[in-house]
């Protein structure tokens, strides 16, 4: 879990910084937080193919430099990203994980 949600962290961070490096270049770069989508690959995923397409579709043509897709993922990245605690946010993703047998 440690190495995923690095990862994740780094590439949000370098498209934040490559989004700032590229402003008025006429470049577009978006970081999409998906969270759990529905593939061949992934059949637990509750969020399709579709809906992700549709958030990034409209994702860039905004100004921002990242989008969460689902109303429930921007809540959770809210809440779990800034509101509580960092020891609390993480015992809490420990049991998350822990169940789906991660």
């Amino acid at each position: 879990m440690a190495v995923y949600a690095a990862t994740k962290a780094y590439v949000v961070s370098f498209t934040q910084a490559l989004w700032a490096e590229t402003q008025g270049t006429g470049v577009r770069v978006v970081a999409v937080s998906p969270g759990p989508t529905k593939t061949p690959m992934n059949t637990r995923g509750t969020r399709s193919t579709e809906a992700v397409a549709t958030t990034v579709l409209r994702a860039l043509t905004g100004n921002g430099p990242a989008v969460i897709d689902g109303r429930t993922n921007a809540l959770n990245a809210l809440l779990f990203g800034r509101l509580l605690p960092t020891r609390l946010s993480l015992a809490v993703a420990r049991r998350i994980m822990a169940r789906r047998g991660v």
